[in-house]
């Protein structure tokens, strides 16, 4: 996020061209939440310390996350620092991808 806000506020000083960094804003934006999903995805049936953390700090969104998965992904944005852990849970939990990124 430190890249986005840096990126941000240099775009509204004029030293960004406001158009293409808005663009590459986006893009990086879409790319961290595939590559946290995909290492989610990778870590299900690890036994590494990153894997035990994640489940057992994340694991009371589950519930949330397989009934009401868009919603909780769409609220877990606004929670800095949480929402690459739901992403990262969400892949464990082997939720289809396109089930939330065909809506965002």
């Amino acid at each position: 996020e430190v890249f986005l806000f840096t990126a941000g506020f240099l775009a509204s000083r004029d030293f960004l061209d406001g158009g293409p960094t808005f663009l590459v804003i986006f893009f990086g934006v879409i790319l961290g939440d595939i590559l946290w999903y995909r290492l989610g995805y990778k870590l299900n049936h690890s036994e590494n310390r990153f894997s035990q953390w994640l489940i057992k700090t994340i694991s009371h969104f589950d519930n949330y996350l397989q009934n009401s998965t868009l919603q909780t992904i769409f609220f877990s944005k606004y929670l800095y620092g949480i929402h690459h852990l739901i992403l990262a849970r969400a892949g464990v939990l082997k939720i289809k991808f396109n089930k939330f990124f065909r809506r965002f």
